[in-house]
């Protein structure tokens, strides 16, 4: 078996093309993004999709993916301080077991195997997608518990050209300036971002001796640019994506401790080609993408920088062809070499990893009345020569009832999924000189969720519209890695067996069409318990993990009357333990945000003002143990926009 996946996972050199009339148009795209509609069809049947909201872009819009993520609710960021260090925690996984996918392809760093959520600007992104459940681990390794879809193309619909200017500036020094350029005809299109900013992030706040000290050494200075392009010739539609930042930070001093004045340079490079089949005609899609990241760290007492440097080339091919008329086959064959080099290793270490996916998924298109959709897939995947698990996984997604009433319809739609995830072993976890262990094994393990999805929709009478869902997952991991002390050091170990599961509900509401009043709660309930280990402290065992809340929640109130808006949110996090015996940790707290918005149209032209008021009742918290939060902030944006209108409605 393993010979036939190494003999297929090699043959990259064909290009097959499968019969099916399949593919996304910019104006399909623009369409699918606008839905408010949370779970949605057209991803594998049983996945859980979450869209971050709009309003919530605009008002991060000159901020980070973490900040976004801390107010939205749906995971925890474990952020060391503001525009720092920031991991993700989901449904009681580690910062390992999310992935970041952007145009296609894994973000995280396979040195550290995460993503630092503060080196990704939301001025660059247009939209952000949360998907989770055992069948995002289709999309490859260490999608755990799921993984965060980031999109970056300017679909503007019938506009022709479109260019944005963002000026931004708020508390503790923050400042940026953000630039969008988007021009597009009938077969192309060219889009370009770039933004500027520095943070001095030194604020005042509460010592643990309960004395007043303010933060040292935290300044921040951030650049990036984003290219995209686009042209559809003949039957082929081919973009191009390029993405480069360049971070400066400084590694902020609390509490009195000694300032050893420690700075750290994130520079990061990105390009994408992707090549599609158009609409009329068969559907293939080949990818290639070139990552570099490279990070370097240096303190007053350091001749020279620490850091690592890492190149990654990914190459894949995916095609998809109609079975039985109404169900789907498709496959995809993935390559990825990566070469390391790290002042913590004693030479440069390479990666090479192949995967293949198989997946056959029906079609059906709305209502979906009296039918069940499904998914089914396989995939594996070899990392030098170690093969993960079989990742088998199932996806359903069935109408139960539809009731048509005067005013509305109501629907109730039923969601599952199940199978196996995985995880390879960093190369950090690999190759430290100081403790690195060549034999790990891959984590593995279980992972389901189902979904009740309640949804009362309106007909032409009415403007409500209501959806209530509760989802219920669990997931057991074996073999999970930790860093454990052996001897003089710390090395990781395949030692734990961890079992998470909980509880995620959210109800939204939008009544009104001149005068419109939207709101969304949502309440997570995660338990992620060690329930085996080798050798690690008993004391440990059954007891939550660290910095996973079990209860957390938000919820947001927005009234809009004409051009004007007004939001309300509350975010509430519980009790995070900072031990693995569970006994130290964090208060809980409650933040209260107000956000505010109002734009004035012209002919070709939108000036948008927008305002928010951050922790407004001052609230002491941390996110990560002896880590001060930012207090009480607020922060005043303007854009203009200058649009310029077509008759070209799409390109394929």
């Amino acid at each position: 078996m393993k010979f036939f996946y190494s003999y297929i996972l090699s043959f990259y050199s064909f290009f097959a093309f499968a019969q099916t009339n399949d593919s996304l148009s910019l104006k399909d795209k623009q369409y699918v993004l606008a839905e408010t509609m949370i779970y949605i069809i057209n991803k594998n049947a049983g996945v859980k999709s979450t869209i971050i909201d709009t309003n919530l872009i605009k008002q991060f819009s000159s901020r980070s993916l973490a900040e976004i993520l801390q107010v939205g609710g749906q995971a925890y960021i474990k952020q060391i301080a503001p525009g720092q260090l920031s991991s993700i925690s989901m449904r009681g996984g580690n910062a390992n077991q999310t992935q970041i996918l952007w145009a296609g392809f894994n973000l995280n760093n396979l040195i550290t195997g995460q993503t630092d959520f503060s080196l990704v600007p939301m001025a660059l992104f247009e939209s952000a997608e949360i998907l989770s459940g055992a069948t995002a681990a289709n999309m490859g390794n260490g999608m755990v518990t799921g993984s965060i879809q980031l999109d970056s193309r300017m679909w503007m619909g019938n506009w022709k050209t479109n260019s944005v200017y963002h000026f931004s500036v708020g508390s503790f020094g923050k400042e940026q300036f953000s630039f969008k350029f988007f021009k597009k005809n009938e077969n192309s299109f060219f889009s370009i971002k770039s933004f500027a900013g520095v943070e001095q992030n030194n604020y005042n706040y509460i010592a643990i001796n309960g004395s007043t000290l303010k933060v040292e050494n935290a300044k921040v200075n951030a650049f990036g640019l984003m290219l995209s392009s686009g042209v559809e010739k003949k039957k082929y539609f081919i973009t191009t994506d390029y993405w480069l930042q360049n971070y400066n930070r400084e590694n902020p001093v609390f509490n009195g401790a000694f300032n050893n004045r420690a700075k750290q340079q994130d520079i990061n490079s990105k390009l994408c080609v992707n090549l599609q089949r158009s609409k009329n005609g068969p559907f293939s899609n080949i990818r290639f993408g070139w990552f570099y990241d490279e990070l370097n760290y240096k303190t007053n007492s350091m001749a020279n920088y620490d850091g690592f440097m890492a190149n990654t080339l990914i190459a894949e091919t995916e095609g998809k062809f109609n079975v039985f008329k109404k169900n789907l086959l498709s496959y995809k064959l993935s390559s990825t070499f990566t070469e390391a080099q790290n002042t913590g290793y004693d030479a440069i270490h390479f990666i090479f990893r192949k995967a293949i996916l198989l997946s056959y998924t029906s079609k059906l298109a709305y209502p979906v009345e009296k039918q069940i959709a499904y998914n089914l897939s396989l995939r594996e995947e070899m990392n030098n020569n170690v093969y993960s698990v079989p990742v088998i996984n199932a996806g359903a997604e069935k109408q139960l009832c539809k009731i048509n009433m005067k005013k509305h319809d109501f629907l109730v739609k039923l969601i599952a999924n199940a199978g196996t995830v995985y995880r390879f072993p960093t190369l950090n976890d690999l190759y430290w000189t100081y403790g690195g262990n060549k034999n790990l094994k891959p984590e593995w393990g279980y992972s389901g969720s189902m979904s009740l999805i309640n949804n009362l929709l309106p007909n032409e009478n009415s403007a409500l519209k209501v959806t209530l869902s509760t989802t219920h997952f669990e997931r057991y991991m074996y073999d999970q890695i930790i860093w454990y002390p052996a001897g003089f050091y710390w090395s990781p170990q395949n030692l734990q067996q961890v079992w998470s599961r909980g509880f995620e509900h959210e109800l939204k509401f939008i009544v009104g069409n001149r005068v419109k009043i939207n709101s969304s709660t949502l309440l997570n309930y995660t338990i992620s318990t060690l329930q085996k280990s080798s050798t690690y402290n008993p004391d440990a065992i059954g007891k939550q993990l660290i910095y996973v809340p079990i209860y957390n929640a938000s919820s947001r109130l927005a009234l809009t009357v004409k051009q004007f808006l007004v939001e309300w949110q509350v975010n509430y996090y519980g009790y995070r333990f900072t031990t693995t015996d569970n006994a130290e940790y964090l208060e809980p707290f409650l933040i209260h945000n107000l956000f505010t918005s109002c734009f004035y149209r012209l002919k070709k032209s939108v000036l948008e003002l927008n305002f928010s008021l951050n922790n407004i009742f001052n609230q002491n918290y941390s996110w990560v143990a002896g880590r001060p939060a930012m207090p009480r902030n607020m922060l005043l944006s303007l854009k203009f926009s200058i649009q310029n209108k077509s008759k070209i409605n799409s390109i394929k």
